[in-house]
């Protein structure tokens, strides 16, 4: 496997839900560049009072990455791919 095929470990974590919009856009951002994410399902009731408690939000998409929080994708993208150097 070549370099350009290798699927990047960042750490990032994506809280998310199958079903928005932007959800669905950080997921395919991540697959197009090949980003490992650890994917953490919204819908599910102990990850979205997780979510509350940790981050006082109830609206996804939430990205971990290193020392950052990012609330919403869109809105975030640019900084998203500063900081993978892409």
């Amino acid at each position: 496997m070549g370099t350009s095929d290798k699927i990047l470990n960042n750490g990032i974590t994506l809280y998310a839900l199958d079903t928005w919009a932007d959800c669905k856009r950080a997921k395919s951002f991540f697959a197009e560049h090949r980003i490992e994410v650890n994917i953490k399902d919204f819908a599910v009731p102990k990850i979205a009072r997780e979510v509350r408690e940790k981050f006082g939000s109830e609206n996804p998409p939430i990205i971990l990455f290193k020392d950052k929080q990012f609330f919403g994708f869109k809105k975030n993208k640019d900084e998203i791919k500063r900081m993978l150097g892409i």
